[in-house]
């Protein structure tokens, strides 16, 4: 039976904390929560800023999880050299089942991420990753420094769009900050998903129309085109 390096580290961790249980070793600190660091893609610089900063942290174990293009050696050395990145996994390593109470930040953040994170697009690993955290009600943070910037070129009709997914992926609870050390002070919200939790796509709005509203509660989601066509209908949204 294979073991993925995930599963490998709670198991140790079950071992020591017995161990601790029955006084066979000195008592020590074993981290809480998990530190689950999602790479997007080649090497960037902000990476390095990011590891840096995780030196002297000692509340959660970290988890730096690389996709296929970084899963060779001259990448993972580099990783290693920048400071605590934890335990390296490839993508296909990871278990989301295993994922238990964790914060998951992702240091640099691509446009289409956020897009299709808005649009609730689970097609990539990261799109996947983020819909199990939001459906296991665990916290996804986004570095500020990692978004991927305008030009300023750009026609306003799109400035305007995607500004309006960053609101929407604020409206799901995800959070966007200036640095790790924001981020890892707020230790994870431990909620579970609201069974009656809904996503209201362009064709569901007709089932959630009352009296010309659709009433959202807390983690109900609405996508972008449902958005529009209910204000082409002039149906009121509103938020519990």
């Amino acid at each position: 039976m294979e073991i993925n390096e995930t599963n490998l580290y709670q198991i140790i961790l079950k071992v020591i904390q017995k161990m601790l249980d029955e006084n066979l070793i000195p008592n020590f600190s074993v981290p809480e929560h998990s530190l689950y660091a999602i790479l997007t893609e080649n090497w960037k610089e902000e990476y390095g800023t990011f590891f840096r900063t995780l030196e002297n942290q000692r509340e959660y174990r970290i988890f730096t999880v690389i996709p296929p293009s970084m899963a060779n050696d001259y990448y993972i050395k580099k990783l290693k050299e920048c400071g605590d990145c934890g335990t390296i996994l490839k993508q296909n390593e990871v278990s989301f089942e295993a994922l238990q109470d964790s914060l998951t930040v992702f240091p640099v953040v691509p446009r289409d991420l956020v897009a299709k994170t808005a649009l609730c697009i689970s097609d990539t690993f990261e799109t996947k990753w983020i819909q199990n955290c939001m459906a296991n009600g665990r916290k996804i943070v986004l570095l500020k420094s990692g978004l991927e910037p305008l030009t300023g070129k750009e026609p306003k009709a799109y400035i305007s769009r995607i500004q309006e997914y960053y609101k929407m992926i604020a409206e799901y609870g995800i959070e966007i900050k200036e640095d790790i050390k924001t981020a890892a002070s707020i230790p994870p919200q431990n909620r579970t998903a609201d069974a009656g939790q809904k996503v209201i796509t362009e064709g569901d709005i007709d089932r959630f129309v009352q009296n010309r509203q659709i009433v959202l509660h807390s983690g109900d989601l609405i996508t972008a085109l449902a958005k529009e066509k209910a204000l082409r209908l002039g149906i009121e949204i509103i938020r519990q």
